[in-house]
């Protein structure tokens, strides 16, 4: 019989809860059901230990994903996360599946659309147009440097977004643009999406085509065009999610794009990108044994590279364990690499032992990773063993 009531109540809870956002403006998500936090003594809100509020953004501390502080309603339920503000005039209800609150426009006014057909860029956008059609395209490059000073806000890289990638799209992967004006549009995209997954989204499920044009782009570029290929690699790094199945001519192009540009930091992004596939392949892969081959090559040569910062030897690592795991008597790995393993064992050993330092959980579990792969996925794995043994009779 609770249920019944409580499915009478809910409505009068809705309106409740309505009427109180319309009085006050934006209601807290923190005062809703969804979290348990509680208020400081001067009524704001405290601000939980995972989180932390940049600007207009809520971040996690320990993933670095972001939402915007102010909840954007849909034409549907959406969850409110934490942290977040309601605006007012909101339908609101409590899921009683998920336990949840939910908000969403209401029903009775469609007219309040979460996205205008004019925003704040629509004017500038509008005169890239027109220097577009004109073939001005020193102004058109002006003008999207203007709005790419821009793109980097959450909200109005979204709108740049949900308005005009189509242009972008277009401007940036036309080969009748100059360069620097496809570079400029192909920058306004990056930074839009990054550190943006509303906007990821949206590309991801309108323009679904997007990815393979971009691999598509970068297997037309050459040597000398850098900029475009740095750029091209971290949309795609950004747009596709951290494990991702890539086709065995993708992989060919990543390929291609590595071998033909002699820049460290665009082989970083190639591999970076690469790894997507690389540190969850397996016995069905894509790629040839010669191809998998010349892959190990590249991530031993950035992992032992000094230039290479931490997070990326992390990563390279990551994927050659994989691969080695997944293939252990098919790939070569030389010996200039067992040399590296062996000096970094001894440092990474001796900081897990030492007090000396606040420790890093996830650096740690790395730093024991590498310390055991040297003789389990490395080396031979009959080693450890014998050196544990030897130890012990030492004892």
């Amino acid at each position: 019989m609770r249920l019944p009531l409580l499915l009478q109540l809910l409505p009068v809870f809705t309106r409740a809860v309505r009427a109180q956002g319309e009085l006050n403006g934006l209601i807290l998500a923190e005062q809703n059901d969804n979290t348990k936090d509680e208020l400081n003594e001067d009524g704001t809100v405290r601000v939980p230990a995972d989180l932390e509020i940049r600007g207009s953004l809520v971040c996690s501390k320990d993933t670095n994903d972001c939402y915007p502080r102010e909840f954007e309603p849909q034409a549907v339920w959406q969850p409110v996360k934490r942290l977040q503000m309601l605006p007012a005039g909101l339908d609101i209800r409590m899921n009683l599946e998920t336990g949840l609150k939910e908000a969403k426009w209401r029903e009775s006014e469609p007219q309040e659309a979460p996205e205008p057909q004019e925003y704040e860029l629509t004017g500038e956008f509008k005169e890239i147009t027109a220097s577009l059609i004109s073939e001005d395209y020193t102004a058109a490059e002006r003008q999207l440097q203007e709005v790419l000073d821009l793109a980097h806000d959450y909200k109005i890289g979204y709108k740049i977004v949900a308005h005009d990638f189509a242009l972008l799209r277009n401007v940036s992967l036309d080969l009748m643009y100059p360069d620097s004006l496809r570079e400029a549009a192909a920058s306004c995209i990056l930074s839009s999406v990054r550190n943006n997954p509303p906007a990821r989204e949206h590309i991801l499920e309108f323009f679904p085509e997007f990815t393979d044009d971009t691999f598509e782009a970068i297997a037309g570029l050459s040597p000398k065009q850098t900029v475009l290929m740095k750029r091209y690699l971290s949309t795609l790094e950004e747009l596709l999610p951290q494990h991702h199945d890539f086709t065995g001519a993708q992989m060919s192009i990543l390929d291609k794009a590595v071998s033909q540009m002699d820049d460290i930091h665009t082989n970083i992004r190639v591999l970076q990108l690469a790894s997507k596939y690389l540190d969850h392949i397996d016995k069905n892969s894509v790629i040839s044994q010669k191809e998998l081959q010349g892959w190990t090559d590249r991530l031993v040569a950035l992992i032992g590279n000094d230039r290479v910062d931490e997070l990326h030897v992390r990563r390279f690592f990551d994927s050659l364990y994989n691969m080695k795991r997944h293939f252990p008597h098919d790939l070569h790995i030389g010996p200039g690499f067992q040399s590296w393993l062996l000096e970094q064992a001894g440092k990474r050993s001796a900081n897990l032992k030492s007090d000396l330092h606040q420790r890093d959980l996830e650096q740690d579990e790395f730093d024991q990773k590498l310390v055991d792969s040297r003789f389990s996925v490395f080396g031979n794995k009959l080693a450890k063993r014998i050196k544990a043994d030897e130890y012990r009779d030492e004892l």
